[in-house]
């Protein structure tokens, strides 16, 4: 917890008392209880930086909004984790796919070629048109 803030809630009955006194009295009580005069003061500064409108909250109050915040945070944390193991398991799909489609993609390009390549000597064995090897001469 803001520590703070429970210096203010402990220290605050000795400003309040201090303010009610008058006089030798007031004197006595700031010599007999400076330190904790002087602790309540810097957590006050402390707080008023928190809280400009110098209304400052009960502890018990802090703390249950503590402790809201620590169970919503822990809540959207596991909300968070399962998103992300949704994403992770999305993405890796998505990469599949892709994967795929390039495979798929070069496998057609392949069976263009082998037909291209099939009609090719088709033509070239029914005499439609001349070898591209023909006429030339190939020592071995």
């Amino acid at each position: 917890m803001n520590t703070s803030s429970e210096k203010y809630h402990e220290f605050v009955a000795y400003h309040k008392k201090y303010t009610s006194l008058e006089g030798k009295a007031k004197t006595k009580y700031k010599s007999d209880f400076c330190y904790e005069l002087d602790e309540y003061h810097k957590a006050y500064k402390k707080l008023i930086e928190l809280f400009p409108d110098a209304h400052i909250p009960k502890l018990t109050k802090l703390k249950t909004e503590l402790e809201k915040a620590r169970t919503d945070y822990a809540q959207q944390s596991v909300e968070r984790k399962a998103l992300k193991k949704e994403a992770d398991r999305l993405s890796r799909f998505a990469q599949q796919k892709r994967d795929s489609q390039r495979t798929l993609a070069r496998y057609m390009q392949n069976e263009q070629s082998a037909k291209r390549k099939v009609s090719l000597n088709k033509k070239i064995r029914q005499g439609k048109i001349g070898s591209p090897c023909r006429g030339k001469v190939y020592s071995y």
